[in-house]
């Protein structure tokens, strides 16, 4: 024990090494993947649904009750790529945001992989499906290049086909969009990205409501919270008037967006309508507040398609203003879609309820000069 009097000196210096290491030394930075458990794999693996809260749920086509939590309203509110349970912004307002973000989504690729992974693609299905307008909000120059070059070299996936089918879906060249769409679904046939644009050319294209729903029906029997499936088959069965069952899913979407009013303005509408004689007041203002309701969420197709029908089924249950609103509503829509004759027709039709109608001669005065609402 000659050398018992250096205990306390090791002692010292242990405790200053413990002291200077952490602040000198760093943990290495350990790289994290660019796909995270909720995104799409470079290799065209399946964003994991994010956890649901349910409480007796059934399945989504039957207008089940689920309580959905709460989610952000979209990739350009929370700034992160989709999942089965987000969507972004319908809102005109926020379409520009929604740009960014899918810009944003592309530039931001890993460095060193293909410019054309799968993970770019599901955002872009997704707004190609929602899209409405004649002229695109959003440039899909780029995103189309990576996907037809990624055909020249022989590895384009099931994603990248099935965004090549919507893009030329929405560009109404049939055959190629059902060529694309049969690559799609020989390479990924289960995918929930290729069977939301099978679902959506059925319906758009080939105007099969009945086996569009069939296919979101399938789909949401295995991914419950895929809202953007929700949406498509919702909007269906309101089409169709099967309202109770479009109501639940409406319900669904409200709950997971509660930030979004326009779900809820829906879902209200239909619920005061479901019971309501077919010929009625209380059906057709119904319907014109979910045609409103729709227009809010740019879904300009359906929102035109309800207008009409009230105008065409039930204009002797409106009063003459209620009347006027609904032909200027239904040009405001056809002048937003392109079809520019119709547009004319309603607001001459509205100008004809009412001549002192500011509005309806200022669109139809822009209209004769060439120009065109586009929100």
């Amino acid at each position: 024990m000659r050398y018992w009097f250096l205990l306390p000196v090791s002692a010292l210096l242990l405790a200053l090494i413990g002291f200077l290491v952490p602040a000198f030394w760093k943990t290495p930075t350990v790289a994290v993947s660019e796909t995270s458990p909720n995104e799409p794999s470079a290799v065209c693996g399946l964003p994991s649904p994010t956890p649901v809260e349910t409480s007796g749920q059934g399945s989504a086509d039957e207008g089940t009750s689920a309580k959905t939590a709460p989610t952000e309203a979209g990739p350009a509110a929370a700034e992160k790529p989709l999942t089965y349970d987000s969507l972004w912004p319908f809102a005109a307002l926020e379409k520009q945001k929604s740009c960014e973000y899918l810009a944003r989504n592309q530039a931001e690729q890993p460095q060193g992989k293909s410019p054309d992974p799968c993970s770019v693609y599901s955002p872009w299905i997704a707004y190609l499906t929602l899209e409405a307008s004649p002229v695109p909000t959003c440039n899909l120059d780029r995103v189309f290049a990576g996907a037809t070059e990624a055909i020249e070299k022989r590895n384009l996936c099931g994603h990248g086909y099935a965004f090549l089918a919507v893009y030329y879906s929405y560009k109404r060249v049939l055959d190629r969009s059902r060529s694309f769409l049969e690559q799609a679904l020989q390479l990924s046939p289960k995918d929930p990205w290729v069977k939301i644009a099978e679902a959506v050319i059925q319906a758009r294209d080939l105007r099969d409501g009945k086996q569009a729903a069939e296919i979101l029906q399938d789909l949401l029997r295995k991914e419950p919270s895929f809202s953007l499936a929700q949406y498509h088959l919702a909007r269906i069965y309101t089409a169709e008037e099967d309202y109770g069952k479009a109501k639940g899913l409406f319900l669904l979407l409200e709950r997971t967006f509660p930030h979004q009013p326009g779900f809820t303005k829906i879902h209200q509408s239909l619920a005061s309508i479901e019971q309501a004689p077919y010929y009625s007041a209380v059906r057709a203002k119904g319907l014109l507040q979910v045609s409103r309701a729709f227009s809010e969420l740019t879904d300009y197709p359906i929102a035109g398609r309800l207008c009409r029908k009230v105008l065409e089924d039930m204009a002797g249950t409106l009063t003459q203003a209620e009347k006027k609103s609904a032909f200027y509503d239904l040009g405001r829509i056809s002048e937003i879609t392109g079809d520019r004759e119709t547009a004319f027709a309603c607001y001459q039709n509205a100008l004809r309820i009412d001549p002192s109608y500011r509005d309806a001669r200022e669109r139809m005065g822009s209209l004769l000069k060439g120009g065109a609402q586009t929100s």
